[in-house]
């Protein structure tokens, strides 16, 4: 069997021992309550500055329709809030303020002293910094933070001034690199424009492809001129040896001839011949001999258009080369003039914001609230120290009180 634990002693000590844990609990509140009392009171005063910057809203405005818009990224972000209270307790704001503190007869700060009397940090709202003093009187801390606070303001706005007249000097001097480099490119591109000879190109390889397109069409033409020579020419063989021509192959033999004599430029011709009036052989024999003349004519004009097709090809290529390089040349120095332009034009936008900026002294750090006099201290806090000490005390008092029985039970067991 499980053994059980009786709870009834310790219920028994506890109740037998009340006073004695009252009475523990009351001393040690009271003896707490005294010595808070006792302890020399530490008084909190704040002072508010807000951080505004209107230059910067400036500057968006007049970069943000650049013509690059990754140029934008030169823009120096506003300082954070903690940056802010960085600065605020730097080393050299805290000599400054130890130098102009004039402290009651008395009292002396030392840098590590004062650094630790003095809190910095950002505000519950963007664009707040807290500026915060302890010191055990009230006027002396409000003095301390107010004396930090008018400080601190100047000395942080003439830092962003000098920035901001370092920057407009830097970027002045961009501008006026980019203003040669724009000059130099543009008149590398009216130079170039002198012996562009990219029309003068064009023209001869249109007119060397219209000839190329013509000396294609004549070919296909006297290709079929030549097979339909050919097919005449076989069916002739089937007739009698001697036999004269009949008048039809005559008249299909002679329109051959005209048509491969004017396959370039074809033209319509009207002939009125008598039936019994040779054309083009009166029979057989010299009909076949005028097609033979005429299928090797039109061979060799196939010869000569292609051995022209052959002459005319190369001279095309060599001219799109040429052209293609030229074009390339006058893309390229119109690219440099195009990319100098965009660059000239975003620097003088960032000159005017930067010169807006510098002249700007609305911006920056301001005091929006000085401290007044505390009326209340921070430290000791009576009321929570006693509270903490009595609960301590009474959590103790029945530690021991059980602790005590359980030791008297063991004993006996």
């Amino acid at each position: 069997m499980e053994e059980e634990i009786d709870l009834r002693p310790y219920v028994e000590a506890l109740f037998k021992r009340r006073y004695w844990i009252v009475v523990s609990v009351i001393v040690v509140g009271f003896t707490t309550f005294l010595i808070s009392i006792s302890l020399q009171p530490t008084y909190e005063a704040t002072a508010l500055m807000v951080v505004t910057s209107p230059q910067q809203v400036v500057l968006d405005s007049l970069t943000q329709s650049t013509v690059d818009p990754n140029f934008t990224s030169v823009n120096e972000p506003m300082l954070s809030m903690e940056a802010y209270a960085t600065l605020a307790s730097s080393d050299e704001m805290m000599q400054q303020l130890l130098a102009a503190l004039d402290l009651p007869a008395g009292e002396t700060l030392d840098l590590e002293r004062l650094r630790k009397l003095l809190t910095a940090e950002p505000g519950s709202d963007r664009g707040l910094i807290r500026l915060t003093a302890k010191f055990g009187d009230a006027q002396t801390a409000a003095y301390i933070v107010n004396t930090w606070a008018g400080l601190f303001v100047p000395w942080v706005n003439e830092t962003h001034s000098v920035a901001n007249a370092e920057r407009l000097d830097f970027f002045e001097t961009q501008l006026a690199m980019a203003r040669s480099n724009l000059a130099a490119a543009e008149e590398a591109l009216i130079i170039y424009q002198r012996t562009n000879r990219a029309a003068v190109l064009q023209s001869k390889l249109d007119a060397l492809s219209r000839t190329l397109a013509e000396l294609l069409a004549e070919q296909r033409v006297l290709a079929f001129l030549r097979r339909d020579a050919e097919q005449l020419q076989t069916q002739l063989t089937t007739e009698a040896e001697n036999a004269d021509a009949p008048f039809a192959f005559q008249l299909t033999a002679l329109s051959l001839q005209l048509r491969a004599y004017s396959a370039e430029t074809p033209t319509n011709v009207e002939l009125q011949l008598a039936a019994e009036t040779p054309l083009t052989g009166a029979d057989r024999g010299e009909q076949l001999n005028f097609l033979a003349g005429l299928v090797s004519s039109l061979a060799a004009q196939q010869t000569q258009n292609e051995a022209m097709v052959d002459e005319v090809e190369p001279q095309i290529l060599a001219l799109q080369e040429e052209r293609q390089a030229v074009l390339t040349e006058q893309v390229r120095l119109q690219r440099a003039q195009q990319e100098a332009e965009e660059t000239y034009t975003a620097l003088a936008r960032r000159v005017d914001a930067e010169r807006i900026s510098a002249e700007d002294t609305t911006g920056g750090v301001s005091l929006a609230s000085s401290s007044a006099v505390p009326q209340r201290p921070v430290r000791p806090r009576i009321f929570v120290n006693v509270l903490i000490a009595t609960f301590t005390a009474w959590a103790l008092a029945i530690m021991v009180v059980v602790v005590h029985q359980w030791m008297r039970t063991w004993e006996k067991s």
